[in-house]
Formats: structure tokens, sequence, C-alpha cells
């Protein structure tokens, strides 16, 4: 991640990425699907969108969950343009000094720079936690300590009415001073009031789905494949730590099961990474490297079962009522999967 003093000047070039990844999302009948996330400009931002981010951020502060403070939103000059729409500008203010994201913590030795360590060092010792932060087990304590919060704050973000937020930790942050996280990048986010009332609950559980899915794919990014011992990551387990801040009335032994069925179906794919680190470490492994990665739309659709039993008993489906059984669920799970989803029968064959 690279800083410059000088704002980096918009521009109206389509940023390529972002349409061409595809997302695990859900039909106005509840269906399972396929879709994209709409064409956005390279270094910008659409108007509307960053209308959007202002008022997500306003929503989110006004009933205490913890964001960046909403301070403008403009419009850039007619010059400025993105498939017809005017483009703008969002400024939010934060009592974070620093501009680091959470994703950097996850990186050990000689992977952070001076400024970097120094707030994560910073960060570690507000959390009360002791030890050098490019030590895997100190760093995996700190990653649990933080799983917490945003176990939390990924809960509180959908119990005031929000959907669509990744969870990753490139869209957190902390403050050091509050000894807090906090979400960033709300453009995207929308109202759950807006969908059809038997896709909210789908909408939400994807939601914790994401953050799972952000956690565990870091762990087998290249540079991070050898700094951590799959036994560590199963004894800090990072996924029942999430779990039990987002469902905190729910049995600890049934939350360590559902966590126990992420590691199991995560484990194949971190050590065939371990195995062929050499090949997928450089540029031209890239594509090798995406096949060895868990297929998403099984990952997404085994989450949504595996959480589902979580959800049924919590608060938010007092606020959002399921309208779906497991059965029902698991009907659509073989409609979108085929002969996959035999794989996720398998894997929840104890529920």
């Amino acid at each position: 991640m690279s800083f410059s003093d000088k704002p980096i000047q918009p521009t109206t070039q389509e940023y390529e990425f972002t349409s061409s990844v595809a997302h695990f999302g859900f039909t106005e009948q509840g269906g399972f699907q396929t879709v994209h996330s709409e064409p956005a400009p390279y270094c910008g931002i659409l108007h509307r969108r960053a209308v959007m981010e202002y008022e997500n951020q306003h929503r989110m502060l006004a009933n205490g969950v913890p964001s960046l403070v909403p301070l403008l939103v403009a419009r850039l000059p007619e010059r400025f343009k993105f498939n017809k729409e005017d483009m703008g500008i969002v400024i939010s203010l934060s009592e974070e000094k620093e501009p680091f994201r959470l994703h950097l913590i996850h990186f050990g030795e000689n992977e952070l720079r001076e400024q970097e360590h120094k707030y994560y060092t910073d960060l570690r010792r507000s959390l009360g936690i002791k030890g050098n932060i490019l030590d895997e087990k100190t760093r995996l304590q700190t990653i649990n300590a933080l799983s917490g919060q945003i176990g939390r704050l990924i809960h509180d973000f959908s119990a005031i009415g929000l959907y669509r937020h990744s969870g990753g930790w490139e869209d957190l942050s902390f403050c050091v001073r509050n000894k807090q996280v906090f979400l960033v990048d709300l453009d995207s986010s929308l109202l759950l009031s807006e969908l059809p009332a038997c896709v909210r609950p789908l909408q939400i559980i994807r939601d914790l789905s994401s953050s799972i899915h952000k956690l565990l794919n870091m762990f087998y990014f290249p540079t991070l494949i050898d700094k951590y011992n799959f036994s560590n990551l199963v004894a800090y387990d990072l996924i029942s730590k999430l779990l039990s801040a987002y469902f905190p009335n729910s049995q600890a032994g049934k939350i360590k099961s559902i966590a126990d069925r992420f590691w199991n179906f995560f484990a194949p794919h971190l050590f065939l990474m371990k195995r062929n680190l050499d090949q997928i470490s450089n540029e031209s492994g890239i594509e090798q490297r995406k096949t060895f990665k868990v297929d998403d739309e099984i990952f997404f659709t085994l989450s949504l079962l595996n959480l589902f039993p979580l959800y049924e008993e919590s608060d938010l489906n007092s606020i959002y009522p399921s309208e779906f059984s497991m059965d029902d669920l698991k009907e659509r799970s073989s409609v979108f999967l085929g002969e996959r989803h035999q794989y996720v029968d398998y894997l929840l064959a104890d529920i």
C-alpha cells in the first residue's frame, strides 16, 4: 500500500476488476444466483455512490455503530463523467490519524514498513496484548481479539437495516485511542427495507459469510502461506471468536461445531497452496493459484446453510424473520449447485 501527500486525481476510466468479479447473490424470490458489481471509475466514485457513503455513515453513527464521520458530498465538474453519470467526492472525518486498514496486521516479518509496524504495535498494546507483533502467535492473539469486535460490528450493521458490506479487513480500520474497530467503504451498502422480506435474512447471513470468507482468504495469500501454522489457526479459532460475538446467546459448543465445518472445508485448499507455494508465488502462477482456492459458490452456499441454525435463534431473526426452512434452503442449494450440492450436503450431514 502506498500513500502520497498529494490527492490522487480521479479518472473516468473503468476499474475493470470491479465488474469482472462474480458474487453470490439472490433473486427476488430467494433463489441463489451469481451477480456482478456495477462498473466503477478508477480512482473515482459516482456522485450517487458518494451520497450513499455519506448517508450510510450518518445512519451508522446515529445508531451508535462505529464509522467515519460524514462531512460533505460534492459533485465533480462536468468533465468528470462515467457512463454518462456525474462523479463526485465524499469527505469523511476519522478519530484515527493513521490511514492504515486492518488487513495489514496479518502480515509477518519484513512485510510491514516502519510506520505500519508502529501503528500495529500501538494497536496491540491498546488491546492489552503483549509480545512482538511480528510473532505469529502474537498476531493470532491480536486477530482473535479484533475478530470479536468485527463480529459484533457486522451484526450491528445488519441490525440497523443495512446490507452489502464485504467484511474484508481491507474495509475495516481501528481507532487506537478508542480501542475500536470501525467500518469504511460504505458506498455500496443498501437498505434491507428495499428488499423483498424473504431475501432480507439471506442477505444478512451473506454479509456474515463474506466476513468469514475474507478472513480465511487472507491465510493463503502467497506471502502469508508460510507465516501461519494451521494448528495454530485452529487453536486460536478465529471463526468461533467472530461467531460468538455475532451470536452472543448461542451455545459455545454449537458455535464450535459450525466453525469446525469451515476449517474442515478450508484446510485442503490451504495445504494445496502450501505444497505448490513455489509455483504460485510469482506472476506466472496467478492463474494456477486461482484453481487452488475454495469454490466461492460452494463456500457461500455451505456458509448460508451452516449459519442458518444460529440465525434462527438470534435476535436478528426476530427483526427479519426467515420465511424459509432449512429444507427450503437445501432445495435452492441443489438447484444452484447441481451435482456439487452433494458435497455441501455431505459436509452438513450432522445438522
